[in-house]
């Protein structure tokens, strides 16, 4: 006699291969070279030293440009507000980008009177811009950490010069500061829209009236709009 039939299995007691979720890529960078993309908004918060605390915000106005706004303070002895400009641009898994960062400072303390204060810590004098490079690599997945690299020249005007050391101080009204600022920056993805950011880094000054050689840090949380 011929066998008797199997009877059929339901389809959904079939064992499916297991397929993990598709993540949506993390493209909200603020201090990488990553551009936002028309439209979109990206905001940072951030604390670490010299920098006590500091809020940056960038809006993409096209596929490569982005402008923005920055306020920095030094435990409120000193009020940064910048203008931003960040231009980039994506090949591959790497990001390029120039940026531009121009605007004015306010202290509490006269330059008279402080010694090896807000000044001598951040570099920053009464008018301050900064211009320079970025470069990123942002990962093989969707949610690696972005790895970037921020290397600038940074000029400050200082309209209240003080001679801390012989010769230190030219005459006239003004003195010119020039600095060397190199970082990097980890940005850690934890949605599709946020992430937390660590950028460790140095600062070199070549003005005898600044600290010669400044360590820097910020940890912050970026998020889109």
């Amino acid at each position: 006699p011929s066998p008797l039939p199997r009877p059929a299995v339901p389809v959904s007691s079939q064992a499916l291969p297991y397929l993990p979720p598709v993540l949506a890529p993390n493209r909200v960078s603020v201090v990488g070279a990553l551009p936002l993309g028309a439209g979109q908004v990206g905001l940072q918060v951030a604390v670490g030293f010299p920098v006590f605390a500091s809020l940056r915000a960038l809006v993409g106005v096209s596929r490569a440009v982005d402008l923005g706004l920055a306020y920095e303070t030094f435990l409120g002895l000193m009020h940064d507000a910048r203008g931003l400009l960040r231009v980039g641009t994506v090949v591959d898994r790497v990001a390029f980008a120039a940026v531009l960062e121009a605007g004015a400072a306010g202290f509490i303390t006269r330059a008279t009177r402080e010694l090896n204060g807000a000044r001598w810590l951040t570099g920053r004098r009464n008018l301050n811009g900064a211009v320079g490079g970025l470069f990123s690599y942002l990962g093989a997945t969707p949610r690696d950490t972005r790895i970037s690299v921020d290397v600038r020249y940074q000029l400050a005007v200082d309209f209240e010069p003080v001679a801390r050391r012989p010769l230190s101080a030219p005459p006239g009204g003004y003195e010119l500061l020039h600095s060397l600022c190199l970082a990097m920056a980890f940005e850690i993805p934890l949605s599709p829209r946020s992430s937390v950011v660590i950028r460790p880094g140095f600062d070199v000054r070549f003005s005898p009236n600044d600290a010669p050689f400044m360590p820097t840090l910020a940890v912050g949380f970026v998020t889109g709009l």
